[in-house]
């Protein structure tokens, strides 16, 4: 039997190859400083079916976008943008701006709560409202977006997400705030 001895002193997360249809558009993105691999920082990952979806919130700068699939690609694994590169893109308020925390459904649905401030390390700045959207993954794309503008501060602390679904259909969204007790949604 072979003895482990912990973890090797060189282990280090480098914020994993970026996968881009076109082999020169890492280039782009790496050269354009759009994507800096050192500033991404892997906070959560979630398995449905055999596919990890990987979520790096925008604590610095350079990082190209907050949820990723990992796949096998040239270089093995790498970073896909999921759903799309556009479905990231910075100051848009229709796309994802921050992705703090993601909750997955029974249904094959990530809850994402998306604070809208980016670069919160270095120099926090408010791109858009707080939001929940709403990917399926199995249709690779959002399907609803939940505005928090009315239920928090823009500048609160947005923590966690927890969905649950009633038996008779309604869906409610737990969003924890930091200093708050907590904030229940009701949908239908």
């Amino acid at each position: 039997m072979e003895k482990v001895q912990g973890h090797p002193k060189n282990l280090a997360w480098s914020g994993g190859p970026l996968h881009v249809e076109c082999e020169h558009g890492v280039d782009l993105w790496n050269n354009g400083g759009k994507h800096i691999r050192e500033n991404v920082v892997a906070i959560k990952a979630v398995l449905f079916k055999d596919e990890i979806y990987v979520m790096t919130p925008r604590i610095k700068r350079g990082v190209l976008a907050t949820l990723w699939l990992m796949i096998r690609g040239r270089q093995g694994v790498e970073l896909e943008a999921f759903p799309s590169v556009t479905a990231h893109a910075l100051g848009d308020c229709e796309a994802l701006q921050n992705a703090v925390d993601c909750y997955l459904d029974h249904l094959g649905n990530v809850w994402v709560l998306d604070s809208g401030i980016i670069e919160t390390v270095e120099s926090p700045r408010c791109t858009c409202p707080p939001k929940v959207v709403v990917i399926n993954l199995a249709l690779r794309k959002l399907t609803k977006r939940i505005k928090l503008t009315s239920m928090v501060e823009v500048t609160s602390q947005l923590q966690n997400i927890v969905v649950e679904y009633e038996i008779g259909g309604k869906i409610f969204v737990y969003v924890y705030c930091f200093y708050l007790v907590n904030i229940i949604t009701e949908f239908y």
